[in-house]
């Protein structure tokens, strides 16, 4: 190869032309070269917050444009590599980078913090009570934040419209929907909460007996009055939504209607008028004795049982121990037996009833 001399010495710091003269007694010329340093884009500072709150969006920059950004962790924060717009997505550090390529590359860095907001949550299916008559408010509910005034600042609207109250729960005395901003006092991190307050009223209602004597009888429970939703029970049994109850057979009842949201309950006395489909006079105590409970006094008559030829067996009063199953002191066979009545109806008329029931031995 040939080999000779360059001259001025390297320069790393500027653009220079360098010249290469050959050694003595080579067959070559003198060449020269000119290097281009570029000097890299300064970068001196990333501007935006140190600390950011969950879910808040903001922009950074640089000192320089036409870069792009990168976040070191995508589940605590976004950035987009053109705009540099930040989304805080998690509590956590962040290291935030942005570099330019072109002539040199050039990098900065910073770590930021994203911190958590406060969780509050307010109690949701608050209701007050009203009066069922009057309509006015009779109860008060307690919206709570459960979270310390030491720890937080709290500020209220109610349906939109600011409230002075800044304490961390409300007694509420007006229905609509309460919302609170909850500000973490280290922090400045705020978060929203709310519920609706909601009305409900005891209940006005009529409960009716079906037809008496019915096969099938049933109670029926009308609401007339209140503005609550409500449940139903029978003779301190099973709470149900419907408000009819079957299977209804002689004796008094008593129907409780409650209001669902905690309005309390109101009670109806029944009676159901009916008659016992059998007797089995064996002596066991159950049943033993064929009678009609009538505690309302509705049967204006004795009752007359017959036999299945129509021969008057004896008569029973109402509300009295009964028959035996015996005529004439001879216990009677097993088979249908028959009777006759006089009563008043629901509607209060006199109405006359026939029906059979059956003696079993």
């Amino acid at each position: 190869g040939i080999t000779g001399t360059w001259s001025p010495a390297l320069n790393n710091t500027a653009t220079t032309t360098y010249t290469f003269t050959p050694a003595v007694g080579q067959c070559a010329a003198t060449a020269t070269l000119t290097i281009r340093v570029n000097s890299p884009v300064v970068l001196t500072r990333i501007n935006g917050p140190n600390t950011l709150c969950e879910r808040e969006v903001i922009e950074f920059t640089a000192n320089q444009s036409g870069g792009f950004w990168s976040s070191s962790d995508s589940n605590i924060a976004t950035i987009d590599a053109a705009s540099g717009l930040l989304r805080a997505l998690s509590p956590g550090f962040v290291t935030l980078t942005y570099q330019i390529s072109t002539p040199c590359l050039s990098v900065i860095s910073r770590t930021i913090e994203i911190v958590d907001l406060p969780e509050v949550q307010l109690p949701q299916d608050l209701y007050l009570c009203l009066d069922n008559v009057t309509g006015q408010v009779i109860s008060v509910v307690e919206v709570k934040t459960d979270l310390s005034p030491a720890d937080y600042t709290f500020s209220w609207t109610l349906n939109g419209d600011p409230l002075t109250e800044t304490s961390n729960s409300l007694l509420v005395q007006v229905p609509g929907i309460y919302q609170v901003t909850v500000t973490n006092l280290v922090t400045g991190c705020s978060s929203l909460a709310r519920t609706e307050v909601k009305t409900s009223s005891l209940a006005v209602a009529i409960v009716s007996v079906g037809d008496d004597f019915d096969d099938r009888q049933q109670i029926v429970v009308q609401v007339t009055g209140g503005s609550g939703s409500y449940e139903y029970i029978l003779n301190d049994g099973f709470v149900q939504d419907s408000n009819v109850f079957t299977n209804i057979y002689q004796g008094p009842y008593n129907v409780s209607v409650r209001d669902k949201f905690g309005c309390g309950t109101v009670s109806y006395s029944v009676f159901a008028l009916n008659y016992p489909r059998f007797i089995t006079p064996n002596g066991d105590g159950y049943n033993d004795y064929w009678s009609i409970e009538d505690p309302l006094n509705q049967i204006a008559s004795d009752i007359l049982i017959f036999d299945r030829y129509g021969k008057l067996l004896t008569t029973v009063a109402p509300n009295s121990v009964g028959w035996d199953g015996t005529f004439q002191g001879k216990p009677q066979v097993a088979t249908d037996y028959w009777f006759t009545l006089f009563y008043i109806d629901q509607s209060g008329n006199k109405q006359e009833f026939k029906a059979h029931f059956a003696l079993k031995r």
